[in-house]
């Protein structure tokens, strides 16, 4: 056989290979696969759509929610407006983080550990409803800047609990991952602090309005979530430097790329 014409046949099965007039026949295609992996990637990637679409509305639904914070941004008051930097911030960041850890280890869904996963699936729908929930907490302070907002504040902690919980069972199916649960640990430890301070310690306490009261802990708690986010998305990475406790270095921007264009 002449190398030069032999072609290596393609590495797909005849579903991928195939077009589809209807859509129907695409779905009854999709028995049709090569290997247990293709199958078990593709019902990955139907549950990842599941969990994007319950993302979508929660973020959906605090737009519908705050329409009047929104349509009047400068009527509305300091502490809902940082409220609801906090709670989109923590969900955004959520949702890239989330990503990149399905896309590195994604649902195993028809191995022995496939149970382990269905609960790593329960653990991901029930993270969403948490940030639902934290958005209905933090409805009453479109009306008063200094509603009380400690059901907010203790969804914080239950919201790392969740994040550990999830983790563990993802370590169970793919092994370690090099995630450092004792800065999880510290960061949950952190919120129960707020969360309990705030709750225990009575109303002008230090001859401060609860408003003023309001907005400084919600600014400790998106600074908190700040770093939080920072540490945990530079966990897997080895070109930072490390301080203490292996946490990463914060680095300037380089600026290469202006000065040479």
């Amino acid at each position: 056989m002449n190398p030069e014409t032999f072609v290596m046949p393609p590495n797909q099965s005849p579903h991928a290979a195939a077009t589809f007039s209807t859509e129907s026949e695409e779905i009854e295609s999709r028995l049709d696969r090569e290997t247990p992996e293709q199958a078990e990637a593709a019902t990955s990637s139907h549950l990842v759509r599941m969990i994007d679409f319950f993302f979508a509305l929660v973020l959906g639904q605090g737009l519908i929610r705050f329409a009047d914070v929104v349509e009047a941004p400068f009527a509305a008051n300091v502490p809902v407006w940082i409220a609801l930097v906090l709670i989109y911030y923590t969900v955004v960041r959520s949702f890239v983080a989330w990503h990149a850890a399905i896309e590195t280890r994604r649902y195993k869904m028809s191995s022995k550990v496939r149970t382990t996963e269905l609960w790593r699936v329960y653990i991901d729908v029930l993270i969403v409803a948490a940030y639902a929930y934290m958005l209905f907490c933090a409805e009453p302070l479109i009306e008063h800047g200094g509603a009380d907002m400690h059901r907010l504040l203790w969804a914080f902690p239950m919201l790392f609990i969740l994040y550990g919980v999830w983790g563990h069972f993802r370590r169970v199916a793919w092994g370690d991952d090099g995630f450092n649960l004792k800065i999880l640990a510290g960061f949950c430890g952190l919120y129960v602090l707020i969360a309990a301070a705030y709750t225990v310690i009575p109303s002008n306490t230090f001859s401060i309005s609860d408003e003023t009261a309001n907005i400084l802990v919600l600014t400790v708690c998106l600074v908190a979530m700040g770093v939080y986010r920072y540490i945990n998305f530079w966990q897997e990475t080895q070109d930072r430097a490390r301080w203490p406790w292996n946490i990463p270095r914060p680095r300037v921007p380089s600026l290469r790329a202006w000065t040479e264009g």
